[in-house]
């Protein structure tokens, strides 16, 4: 209001006219007193604020921002953010037909042709897609908002394993709610393991070991007593063990390499055992194998294998001529095992890295715990091998930094020395998961590296009627023009190929699944492959949280400030003035009474 004489000649009139009817309604009695008492001060304040209405602030949109709608966004978020910004536009990302409710952004590309203003853009719902942030004008800042409902927000397991090792799924969940909940790892509708938070939200862990190779489609769930909260799928791609060439060479009758042979014979690898029985008398034995002269230590006959085992008594006789050999073999990447030594061998390779810690015998003579990434079991440790930064632990102790066996390479071939004594009692107990696991660890990190192959990669998270991006990962010069996908109806499609701008070997092309579930690809004279395209409900939790972190990290152009704008305005006057007359025609209807 402005300090005028006018202004206060109304005021008093006002104030005045305010004076005269109360003292009019002080006439009466009961109720009418009361009723024409507030019929004039209304009828005064009205006539009042007709002239000098009251201020009121209102918000203007922000001149420079939108807001973009994602799927599965919350329309309460929705509405806190346009109080907060004003009516800014709102649109649809789709890449498909437009939305009815709302105008469509079809490309982040098309941002600044049809809204040039636009420097700041709130994202809701699951997020942009990482692939289409590099689209995003440098001269737009992006704001994710938050999307966090009860499910998994985080999961992570291989996409090949090796029959024989186990499948491990770590993540967490986020819960809403209170109270625990269990987390349940199940394959061919049985339960393989389960964790428990405590607190209904948290990282886990789970792990299983498939007894088939084959494409393995596990699940991962959360339940609250008989509620099931999330459900989500783990596939994942099962392989044979890759068979290998195995020379045993043991210095005197060995029942341990004697049931290793048997075992690994069992497994499907190839096999040959040469046992030193008296001086100058050996015998031979073949699993899977053909049968070849083992008298002498050839360099035809160790690049026909893939790896050595031997005990300390097997090397210790080998003759200068097998030593050499033996160590130009292990450098053309044969692979070396040594099994509890006393004291190592001059013909080892690599022996100048490896040193042994002698234990106390009464330490010795009792089993010790072993620990390695898929398993752990117990049995006799004579010694242990001193750390080094050259040696890559393989299997330690009870402690991390009591080595019991440990890998160092030496040239292109990787020599391992173990420690442990008596493992084939794990065998004999029945824990064979135990010395399956053990050997396995051993023999993997010491095999002759396998010649690579082609090799298919899926984008993350493909969906039905989205473009995934497929990349063929090849070791040859044949140039890739097409492949061929096949779907889980048996549907097939041609997918054109191009080389990457800069990895000649990488091969990629996009492919736009009709629908989910595993998917076999091809190209001509390479390895077939195959991919998961989930359910546009698989893992949203998941991929909005992956969305929501790149979006955080991407930086856009210097942004303008997208806060509302806000400006003060009266009232208008005409709806006070609507209030004097009809408090005046109340009075007035009153006295005609």
């Amino acid at each position: 209001m402005m300090s005028t004489p006018l202004s206060y000649a109304h005021l008093l009139l006002c104030l005045l006219l305010a004076g005269l009817l109360g003292w009019q309604a002080l006439r009466y009695r009961g109720w009418r007193r009361i009723a024409r008492l507030a019929a004039g001060l209304v009828a005064a304040a009205a006539l009042w604020f007709s002239a000098y209405p009251p201020q009121r602030t209102i918000t203007v949109a922000a001149p420079d921002a939108a807001i973009v709608l994602t799927e599965h966004y919350q329309p309460d978020t929705l509405q806190r953010l346009l109080r907060a910004l004003g009516p800014v536009p709102v649109l649809r990302y789709r890449t498909g037909s437009p939305a009815a409710d709302t105008a469509s952004l079809s490309s982040l590309a098309a941002l600044p042709e049809a809204y040039p203003q636009v420097r700041q853009l709130h994202v809701l719902g699951v997020g942009l897609p990482k692939a289409d942030l590099p689209t995003l004008p440098a001269s737009v800042k992006l704001i994710p908002h938050g999307y966090a409902p009860t499910g998994f927000n985080a999961g992570s397991w291989p996409d090949k394993l090796v029959l024989g090792t186990a499948l491990r799924v770590e993540g967490s969940f986020n819960h809403l709610g209170k109270g625990p909940v269990w987390v349940r790892l199940e394959e061919a509708g049985a339960v393989r393991d389960s964790v428990q938070l405590n607190s209904g939200s948290g990282a886990f862990s789970l792990s299983y070991t498939p007894r088939r190779a084959g494409r393995l489609l596990a699940r991962l769930s959360a339940r609250q007593g008989s509620k099931l909260l999330a459900a989500e799928p783990i596939p994942t791609q099962v392989e044979a063990a890759r068979p290998l060439r195995v020379l045993l060479l043991a210095g005197s009758p060995s029942f341990e390499l004697n049931l290793l042979k048997t075992r690994l014979g069992e497994q499907g690898h190839h096999v040959a055992l040469r046992v030193s029985v008296g001086r100058g008398l050996q015998q031979t034995d073949f699993i899977n194998h053909a049968q070849v002269s083992l008298g002498q230590l050839t360099a035809p006959l160790l690049a026909a294998h893939d790896v050595l085992v031997a005990d300390a008594d097997a090397l210790n006789i080998l003759s200068g001529t097998e030593a050499r050999a033996l160590g130009a073999a292990a450098s053309n990447g044969l692979g070396v095992v040594l099994l509890t030594p006393t004291e190592l061998p001059r013909s080892l390779p690599g022996r100048a890295q490896f040193a042994l810690q002698s234990r106390p015998s009464a330490v010795a003579e009792r089993p010790q715990q072993l620990h390695w990434p898929t398993g752990s079991g117990q049995t006799l440790l004579p010694a242990l091998l001193r750390p080094s930064v050259r040696l890559q632990p393989l299997i330690t102790s009870a402690r991390p930094t009591e080595v019991v066996a440990a890998a160092h390479r030496v040239g292109w071939g990787t020599v391992v020395v173990s420690t442990a004594a008596n493992t084939y009692r794990w065998q004999l107990a029945g824990t064979t998961a135990t010395y399956d696991g053990y050997w396995s660890r051993l023999l993997t990190a010491a095999a002759r590296p396998a010649e690579l192959a082609a090799e298919w990669a899926a984008a993350a998270w493909p969906q039905p009627h989205r473009p995934a991006e497929l990349r063929l990962t090849t070791y040859t010069s044949a140039r890739q023009s097409q492949a061929r996908v096949l779907d889980a109806q048996g549907n097939a499609v041609q997918v054109a190929l191009g080389q990457h701008p800069n990895r000649g070997a990488v091969w990629q092309g996009s492919y736009w699944p009709a629908s989910a579930g595993w998917h076999t690809v091809k190209a001509a004279g390479q390895a077939a492959g195959a991919f998961y395209v989930y359910t546009p409900r698989d893992w949203l939790a998941a991929q909005a949280a992956e969305r929501y972190v790149a979006a955080q990290q991407w930086r856009g152009g210097a942004a303008f400030s997208s806060l509302p704008q806000q400006r003060h305005e009266p009232w208008p006057a005409g709806w006070f003035f609507a209030l004097f007359l009809v408090a005046a025609g109340v009075l007035w209807l009153d006295e005609k009474r």
